[in-house]
């Protein structure tokens, strides 16, 4: 049943007060830039909560000035512009330099932008929120169907900056030791500050969702990291399974690093780790950056010594085994060049063991890790980080304001991400979400599951369920052959776990996961209606021609996924059958898994999966997640840059 009728006002109230405070406030907000209305409260949160992200750096300014600005964020003004606005309002204050300014703009507007893309999200996921809203503003409701259109136009706009990590105003190291010399170090603390909120919150948008302190668990890693703080060893290696939190984590040890005043630089591996030196330091030479670090520890008195933490996040992330070893080889290199550094590193636990790449650099940073070591495992880890606790649980629970938690779903929900999928639809949708087949593929995704690896992990889970409960490691290898990356994401799931049996090893489904896949594999057995045709079939296609941009790509099967590197930035074709293959054709606006490609009964289907920017056949837009069968040669196009054409290689006859 549907807790929301259309025109209760009770209902969406309930909703409302499910809702964390902070996003709350900020309804009102989305609802009026919606609208494009000054009115309300919503100029007021605006100002309040510009006022409240400056006094965190120590800026204090009179609300009444920021009024203008605040008008202008509802009014659709564009982001260049409102920054201006900022830093002519932040000139006023004489005591603060130029650097000053920069960063503290750039501290307030991205989080600003951020809570009202998770306001505009909740009115979007829920109609009748959105028509409360708006009656409140005295607008017309009519049409609300192009007002949800509206949304994601406004959405799209505010994606493009906040998924961009790099900015100028983050390129401020090199700038404070030739201005300053490091004589306020308060100045550094600042700079790491804004570099690691824009880096979280870039991230957040690609898996995760944004950190947020009021929703976040502490998961008891404090203390233990106080005794890292105060040891000798320059690393701290936290290690989990997908989905168990790892960025949270990092990112709650980045700010508390921030509060006892460490400049703490928090970076997603997956964006680069020379990109953002080159961003934080003004150089990538790790030498120079040595320099620049021991330059900045030595100027300190010893009694105030604050040593510099570079928070590394995603390693396993990084999914060419070179880069893998080069970036350890470069923590090692630059620990050996520096003093006054730590280094804090996550990882998922199955690639840190068994990934090459790691393992040809793994000694040397082990014997700089501090923690313990784990003979079962045969490696040494800081933390491993698991999954919640019934008490940690249960605070996760209050702090969404879940109500009457079902004890079936407890479970499941011990995974942070299985957790924060259903919280999320039960504040949007007022119920508990039904743990089926899109529920899993949800939580699978969150961990980074692209639909090829969606595809061979629906394939080891039959077999696993065929064969009694588990397989044997080297069956697996032998006949299902599931390629290196998607088996490394599949184990680093932590769904599917590893046994030693003998002198062989086997694979089951993980406990806590194996009722729900049984039930869901079960009811899809009940439900499949076997349908005999009396005709010949046609002979399956050999495989498929991709033609994009004018480049033709021969592809040996009938399955792939086309989508953007995130490090490249270029066009990627991903088949079980033939691998990566690089187009060379760089476009921004595709999304890292935009089009999944198929073939049944001889018939082409796509599929949008959920890109951020569309894709179109002539002027319709494809629904997200919804197969639509297409003809040979027929113009697809993606994000309105690229056009896409496909064509079947036939088999020949015998």
């Amino acid at each position: 049943m549907n807790l929301f009728i259309e025109g209760s006002k009770g209902a969406v109230l309930g909703l409302k007060d499910r809702l964390k405070r902070g996003l709350r406030k900020f309804l009102p907000v989305a609802a009026s830039v919606l609208a494009g209305v000054v009115a309300g409260p919503a100029a007021s949160v605006v100002t309040s909560f510009v006022s409240s992200q400056l006094g965190k750096i120590g800026i204090r300014v009179d609300e009444s000035e920021l009024y203008s600005f605040s008008k202008g964020v509802i009014k659709g003004a564009g982001i260049d512009v409102l920054k201006e606005e900022l830093i002519s309002i932040l000139r006023k204050e004489k005591k603060l330099t130029k650097e000053d300014i920069q960063s503290a703009v750039d501290y307030v507007i991205r989080p600003l932008f951020a809570r009202l893309n998770e306001s505009l999200e909740l009115l979007k996921s829920n109609r009748e929120l959105l028509v409360e809203q708006l009656q409140e503003l005295g607008i017309e409701t009519r049409d609300i169907k192009k007002r949800i259109g509206s949304i994601e136009v406004l959405q799209n706009k505010i994606l493009d900056e906040l998924k961009e990590q790099r900015s100028t105003l983050n390129r401020l190291f090199s700038q404070l030791i030739s201005k300053f010399g490091f004589r306020e170090s308060k100045n550094l603390i600042m700079s790491s500050k804004v570099w690691s909120q824009n880096c979280i919150i870039a991230s957040a948008y690609d898996y995760s969702g944004i950190f947020d302190e009021d929703l976040y668990v502490d998961r008891g890693s404090w203390p233990l990291f106080r005794e890292f703080l105060e040891s000798d060893y320059p690393i701290y290696l936290l290690l989990a399974h997908a989905g168990m939190g790892k960025t949270w984590e990092l990112a709650s040890l980045s700010y508390r690093l921030q509060d006892l005043g460490h400049p703490a630089y928090f970076i997603s591996l997956r964006r680069g780790l020379n990109e953002s030196f080159e961003a934080i330091f003004g150089t990538k030479n790790l030498s120079e950056i040595g320099k620049l670090i021991n330059k900045y520890y030595s100027s300190e008195k010893k009694s105030t010594q604050k040593e510099i933490f570079l928070i590394l996040d995603g390693l396993d992330e990084v999914y060419d085994e070179v880069e893998r070893s080069n970036i350890l080889g470069k923590i090692d290199m630059l620990l050996k060049e520096t003093r006054g550094v730590k280094i804090v590193l996550g990882c998922r636990l199955y690639d840190w063991m068994e990934s090459r790449g790691i393992r040809a650099n793994r000694e040397i940073i082990q014997e700089r890790t501090f923690g313990s070591e784990l003979s079962e495992l045969g490696i040494k880890a800081s933390q491993i980080l698991n999954r919640f606790t019934d008490r940690e649980l249960d605070i996760a629970i209050d702090n969404y304001g879940l109500e009457n938690f079902p004890s079936e779903l407890r479970g499941i929900a011990r995974n942070p991400f299985a957790f924060r999928i259903i919280a999320e639809h039960y504040v949007t949708q007022g119920r508990y979400i039904e743990v089926d087949e899109m529920f899993i593929v949800k939580v699978l995704e969150r961990m980074g599951f692209d639909p090829i690896t969606l595809s061979y992990f629906n394939i080891l889970v039959d077999e696993i369920l065929r064969s009694g409960g588990m397989i044997e490691l080297s069956t697996m290898l032998r006949e299902i052959k599931v390629n290196e990356r998607s088996f490394s994401n599949i184990m680093s799931s932590g769904l599917l776990v590893l046994k030693k049996r003998g002198l062989g090893v086997t694979i089951k489904i993980q406990d806590s996961w194996r009722t729900y896949i049984e039930r869901i594999k079960r009811g899809k057995e009940e439900e499949k209606v076997k349908k005999i045709s009396p005709e010949k079939p046609k002979r399956p296609p050999k495989g498929l021609v991709l033609e994009i941009k004018g480049k033709k790509f021969e592809i040996d099967g009938i399955e792939v996924v086309i989508g953007r590197n995130l490090i490249t930035r270029r066009i990627e074709i991903r088949s079980p059958t033939s691998g990566t293959i690089d187009t060379g054709i760089k476009e921004p606006f595709i999304s890292a898994n935009h089009l999944k490609v198929y073939v049944k009964s001889n018939e082409i289907y796509v599929e949008d999966l959920d890109s951020t920017n569309k894709t179109f056949i002539g002027d319709k837009e494809l629904e997200p997640r919804k197969p639509m069968k297409v003809a040979q040669n027929q113009i697809i196009n993606l994000a309105k840059k690229v056009n896409l054409k496909i064509t079947l290689k036939q088999q020949k006859d015998s």
